[in-house]
């Protein structure tokens, strides 16, 4: 990995990715405003069931790593590459069939090792200097952890030949 926490590169952006990055951000900035008023007018019809509530909140936190992700991205290009590679060399230590195919766990542990590094970006901690192990934890979490394999949004993810219930 090259990057150090606060290394920005050199010379200008593109105009493609200057509307890249105001394009992205506003569409998240925009849904997030579209569930702060669902919000509000949950709150104002005297909405108070904490399952609702939960999935709204969600809704918030997904959108803020996603502006997480996407205003690293210019400064930290490196990174999405490191992860991949980092994930694929903790993959090839131990293969696990899961519910999910091999090929979902990788790209949504990629997700959250870049969700990790980028989280520990801002609290200046260098993704040189979180332990060897990290993307092995990641993967391995990813792979057993309960909501990510059964969960009924995945299903169109699911490994057509795994008939495994969890």
């Amino acid at each position: 990995m090259t990057s150090g926490v606060r290394d920005v590169p050199a010379g200008d952006l593109s105009v493609e990715q200057v509307r890249l990055i105001v394009q992205r951000l506003t569409a998240i900035h925009e849904q997030l405003g579209e569930v702060v008023k669902m919000m509000h007018r949950f709150a104002a019809a005297g909405g108070r069931d904490w399952r609702t509530w939960d999935r709204l909140l969600d809704h918030i936190g997904r959108a803020g790593t996603k502006l997480t992700q996407y205003s690293g991205d210019p400064a930290h290009p490196d990174w999405h590459p490191a992860a991949e590679k980092a994930i694929a060399e903790a993959a090839s230590t131990t293969i696990k069939d899961g519910v999910l195919s091999e090929v979902t766990h990788r790209k949504l542990a990629e997700a959250l090792l870049l969700t990790i590094w980028r989280s520990g970006g801002y609290f200046l901690v260098n993704p040189d200097d979180w332990p060897d192990l990290l993307p092995a934890v990641v993967l391995g979490a990813v792979r057993t952890a309960p909501l990510i394999n059964a969960d009924d949004l995945m299903d169109h993810l699911r490994d057509p030949g795994n008939t495994d219930p969890r």
